[in-house]
């Protein structure tokens, strides 16, 4: 398994932004240095939707992606990261990872979450 480093994209079972629905769901690891966690450590993360009008657009980012599974993040279709759908999830739930957030795109997601926290 890649390292699960912050950025790393990953399919765990996640519930919906409302809390239902757990299904395996992309997402994005927002923990540093999640790889050195016990199996059981939770790691902070962040949803990746494919249904962008699901949720207003100043609180998404997009990420890049290619039908042919070129990009950095191995995204194959149109995708963003819901910066208001976090929560943590154990290490051991990981059913498999996929690529990286580039660096700009992941700094674009910590900075939005780190906006929409502020008080």
């Amino acid at each position: 398994m890649p390292a699960l480093i912050q950025g790393r994209i990953i399919w765990a079972v996640a519930p919906d932004p409302q809390g239902r629905n757990p299904k395996d769901r992309p997402l994005i690891i927002l923990s540093d240095h999640a790889e050195n966690l016990a199996d059981d450590g939770a790691i902070k993360v962040v949803g990746i939707s494919t249904q962008r009008a699901e949720a207003p657009a100043d609180i998404q980012v997009a990420l890049p992606w290619s039908r042919s599974n070129t990009t950095q993040t191995q995204l194959t279709e149109p995708s963003f990261a819901v910066c208001t759908w976090r929560y943590s999830i154990k290490k051991h739930l990981i059913r498999r990872t996929g690529g990286v957030a580039p660096p700009r795109i992941l700094q674009q997601i910590l900075e939005k979450i780190k906006q929409l926290t502020q008080p």
